[in-house]
């Protein structure tokens, strides 16, 4: 009976346990491996209104995409805040995964370098989606802004195939209107058709 007893414990204590992994609102109690892109992340509406500009992968077995690629020349697919300007050429960076498939990110172009963020690699065999959530502090124009970014592709030899590159505007204080607006996102690719490893 004592075994019993221990046995239903323990089985209670898993489901406790592995219900505590899950995303409530905003906030991960502990570090999961994901499969699919969160909707605390992007919403599932606008991951099917991206979806026309963009593919989005899923899967927990992404491909391993460890390097620096440069993405040239950068086309813009769409905007939907209407944006037109030149956009320069990008060179952007995977670091090596961990067990929870996370790794560090970094990108930057001529214009300006950005930081290094945690970013989250998911998908199956040679498909792929990264996904961040970026916070951005300019002190000096008087703006903040969160900021998600989305990567999505095909490891081929060389490189990344079908790349796209999507920025989100998540939230943002910006009192001079500098920045475009909450929900609003920008989908570029690479008009050659691969992001070339360097």
């Amino acid at each position: 009976m004592r075994r019993k007893l221990i046995s239903i414990l323990l089985c209670c204590f898993a489901v406790a346990i592995t219900s505590c992994m899950k995303e409530t609102g905003e906030t991960i109690l502990l570090p999961v491996k994901a499969w699919q892109l969160p909707v605390t992340v992007l919403s599932k509406d606008m991951q099917a209104e991206m979806s026309e500009y963009m593919p989005f992968y899923e899967g927990d077995k992404p491909p391993d995409i460890t390097g620096t690629y440069i993405t040239a020349p950068m086309h813009l697919v769409y905007a939907s805040d209407g944006y037109s300007n030149e956009f320069y050429d990008m060179r952007w960076q995977v670091d090596q995964l961990d067990a929870l498939n996370r790794t560090t990110y970094h990108e930057w172009q001529e214009a300006a370098a950005g930081s290094s963020i945690t970013a989250y690699l998911i998908g199956n065999k040679d498909c792929f989606t990264l996904y961040s959530i970026d916070s951005i502090t300019n002190e000096e124009d008087g703006w903040s802004c969160e900021v998600i970014t989305v990567v999505s592709g095909k490891k081929v030899t060389g490189g990344i195939a079908d790349y796209h590159y999507a920025i989100v505007m998540r939230n943002k204080v910006d009192e001079q209107g500098q920045l475009m607006e909450p929900d609003y996102y920008r989908v570029f690719d690479d008009a050659d058709g691969v992001a070339s490893k360097i």
